[in-house]
């Protein structure tokens, strides 16, 4: 197995929800590691489509969560409503 996939499986462990700016970050740090480790030892391109689609949705969610604070959204219920629909604009 190729360490992009061990690291994507150990960044999916987590929810959605623990997701922030500062830990994608670091994940993508490691993934970065993870990619040359790989090459280093003929495993390029290796990324299951699968398991980077998951990631997708989180850097989705967290970009929509920053913009939802910057325009002053209040409540539980139309923050949600809010990054549901930028998730919806932006897979189209």
């Amino acid at each position: 197995m190729c360490v992009v996939s061990m690291v994507y499986d150990h960044g999916a462990k987590h929810p959605e929800d623990y997701w922030n700016k500062e830990t994608l970050n670091q994940f993508q740090r490691a993934l970065n590691a993870a990619k040359v480790v790989d090459e280093l030892t003929d495993q390029p391109d290796c990324e299951d489509p699968k398991k980077a689609e998951f990631f997708k949705r989180v850097e989705l969610r967290v970009a929509a969560r920053e913009a939802a604070t910057r325009v002053g959204c209040t409540g539980q219920e139309a923050c949600e409503a809010f990054i549901l629909g930028a998730e919806w604009a932006s897979s189209r």
